[in-house]
């Protein structure tokens, strides 16, 4: 990959089938049914305005249309699911940089966004992050730091994290930016297997019908996605992506877009899952 790069373009898609669904209030079911195959395509794009050094402003911009259908046998409250396609938008600004602190690199990073969706804005977010790596060498890493997030849906503003890579030999490399973790594979530069489990998060707006409900609604589901993965680079620094195995529920709510007020819990089984992506950089 080029070293400093202005313009960084990207393309993914993944999909996992249906199944059965049930949503609760405060405990109570208000709806049951079953989901179709759900669908997520995105576009990506960044252009670096400043790139010199250690320190790095861009613009980002993403599109993305998700398609998920909610066919409900019973239902007492209208949380808007009958809405199946999703248009989501979102573009900002983003900083980072690498300073000095006794003696060793401390990375600092800041990211304001703001979110669109087919029925216009929606809310803004930020978001800020400092790590100080505990240790650098040609083999190993380690890094702490926290992640401040500013937005409506944040009930815990501010939590740790932690990094840390080793190279065991020219293959071999253990990789934990948690909350992700892997073990790859490199049998050469072109070429990168993995294995292991990471964070993947889906959202998008609602509009409820419901006399009780707020107008705007947000769904927000968040998954740990669990198996093989392989990178191919291709000369012209472009990049294919692709993995697979089974995605587990951790969190499936509908939340007050005016808050962090929960709403309702959306409740699904484990299910497969696919991923492929393209990315070029220059």
């Amino acid at each position: 990959m080029p070293m400093n790069p202005r313009w960084t373009f990207g393309a993914d898609f993944s999909i996992r089938p249906g199944g059965n669904y049930d949503i609760k209030k405060d405990g109570e079911m208000v709806e049951c049914g079953t989901t179709g195959a759900f669908s997520k395509a995105g576009l990506r794009a960044s252009y670096a305005i400043v790139s010199k050094g250690a320190t790095r402003v861009q613009v980002n911009a993403r599109y993305t249309h998700i398609y998920q259908a909610f066919d409900s046998q019973t239902k007492t409250v209208d949380y808007g699911l009958q809405e199946h396609s999703h248009h989501y938008m979102t573009g900002g600004l983003m900083g980072m940089t690498r300073l000095k602190l006794w003696d060793k690199s401390l990375m600092v990073m800041a990211l304001v966004n703001a979110d669109f969706s087919n029925h216009g804005y929606e809310r803004w977010s930020a978001m800020g992050t400092a790590m100080l790596m505990l240790k650098q060498s040609r083999e190993t890493q380690l890094g702490v730091g926290f992640i401040c997030l500013i937005n409506t849906f944040s009930r815990v503003p501010i939590f740790p994290f932690a990094t840390y890579r080793h190279q065991f030999d020219a293959y071999w490399t253990l990789n934990l930016n948690l909350p992700r973790f892997q073990m790859e594979y490199r049998p050469n530069k072109s070429i990168l297997w993995s294995l292991g489990a990471g964070i993947d998060a889906d959202s998008y707006y609602l509009r409820t019908a419901g006399d009780n409900l707020p107008g705007k609604v947000r769904y927000s589901r968040t998954n740990i996605n669990m198996g093989p993965g392989f990178e191919y680079t291709l000369p012209g620094h472009l990049k294919l992506i692709a993995d697979a195995g089974v995605q587990v529920v951790m969190t499936n709510r509908i939340y007050n877009s005016g808050s962090s007020r929960r709403l309702a819990t959306i409740h699904e089984k484990a299910a497969p899952y696919l991923h492929i992506g393209i990315q070029k950089q220059f």
